[in-house]
């Protein structure tokens, strides 16, 4: 037990020996990329001299679970390791072993490695480096549409809607502000997170409710990472009746007819009692009077009639023969 433990030892001085002479570096990168465009993992291999001999060097790449990238030995590809999801993905840049994953997938946000071997029978890890990629999405600005809006007596409410599609990974929410002749106001909006299944990205929209009676300034913007942080988009809302507002013009056309009908009516009235009032007496005096026809009796007799005859006739009395 005591020899094999000693060998044991022995090959791992050996191996460390052998690292320290030819002298093993490890290093960490970070990098970023758009979902499915192309990544770069950087192998920050230290010696490009070695390069020129790529027939002395054993090289690839895995991810954190343990799948194969990419693998090179001695100059020459093998594929046999290579994980199905990574076929045909990749590509060595042989000037620093970095490595070239095309059509990034949001499954693509890991932590790769890059291991470096001197290609000899004892197979010494000479470079080892530690690589975190980042998937993001060239996401849309928010916009903010209304919803809905009511009239009130003093100003009027609306519904807003900030909404804002393809994000990767999914934001942490929205953000409010409001601004007025009062003051500026951030309120944190109740968000509603959904995950598109078919392109794994997120949309995050955002309900807000409010009243305004006075010229209002309407801000959201997305709360997520610096890299994906949006500008602020903006809507003024005035309180004053919009123009078109059908609501307003429906109440004052609706009050001009009704004053016009009244107008109508008035003139027609007064009209009707002015000509009632102008036949009254004539009326009247047809209903309480009497008219006395007086009929004047003129006896066809000549003209020769002497004045007593004639007063006579006049008082309807017959003359005496």
């Amino acid at each position: 037990m005591e020899k094999k433990m000693s060998l044991i030892q022995l090959l791992v001085a050996l191996t460390l020996a052998a690292a320290s002479v030819l002298g093993f570096t490890m290093t960490t990168t970070k990098g970023t990329v758009y979902l499915s465009e192309t990544a770069e993992l950087m192998c920050d291999f230290p010696k490009p001299e070695n390069l020129e001999k790529l027939s002395n060097l054993a090289y690839y790449w895995q991810n954190d679970a343990d799948e194969v990238l990419y693998e090179l030995e001695n100059g020459k590809l093998k594929t046999e390791h290579i994980d199905q999801k990574y076929k045909n993905r990749t590509m060595t840049i042989q000037s620093n072993l970095n490595l070239l994953l095309h059509n990034v997938t949001p499954q693509d946000r890991q932590t790769y490695r890059c291991f470096v071997f001197n290609a000899t029978s004892w197979r010494v890890k000479i470079h080892e480096c530690v690589h975190k990629l980042d998937v993001i999405v060239n996401y849309t600005s928010p916009e903010i549409r209304v919803i809905s809006k009511w009239s009130e007596k003093f100003g009027n409410t609306f519904k807003l809607e900030c909404l804002s599609r393809q994000y990767y990974p999914d934001p942490e929410g929205i953000m409010w502000t409001i601004h007025n002749s009062s003051g500026t106001f951030n309120v944190e909006g109740n968000s509603v997170v959904r995950n598109d299944t078919r392109t794994q990205t997120f949309s995050v929209s955002s309900a807000l409710t409010i009243y305004v009676d006075v010229n209002t300034t309407m801000r959201c913007m997305i709360k997520a990472n610096q890299t994906l942080k949006s500008e602020p988009l903006q809507i003024v809302i005035n309180a004053e009746p919009l123009p078109g507002d059908a609501g307003y013009e429906l109440y004052i056309w609706i009050a001009l007819g009704i004053v016009g009908l009244l107008f109508i009516f008035g003139i027609i009235f007064l009209s009707w009692k002015l000509i009632t009032t102008q036949r009254s007496p004539q009326g009247s005096n047809q209903q309480n009077g009497h008219v006395n026809d007086i009929q004047l009796v003129v006896n066809p007799r000549s003209n020769s009639d002497t004045p007593a005859e004639r007063n006579s006739l006049l008082n309807g009395v017959e003359p005496h023969a």
